[in-house]
């Protein structure tokens, strides 16, 4: 699943307000390991060229 700019603010915002890596999972569904990265990211996620 790609996660897309809003969603990579949601997560954000959804750590800032005090919810833990797996209410953001059953909340999302996104890969824990992914909520994880853009937590831990200050930049926007960069496009992966083919």
């Amino acid at each position: 699943m790609k996660v897309r700019i809003g969603n990579f603010f949601m997560i954000r915002e959804l750590h800032q307000k005090g919810w833990t890596i797996s209410a953001i999972f059953e909340e999302t569904r996104f890969d824990p390991k992914t909520i994880r990265k853009y937590i831990n990211s200050d930049e926007l996620p960069k496009k992966k060229r083919h």
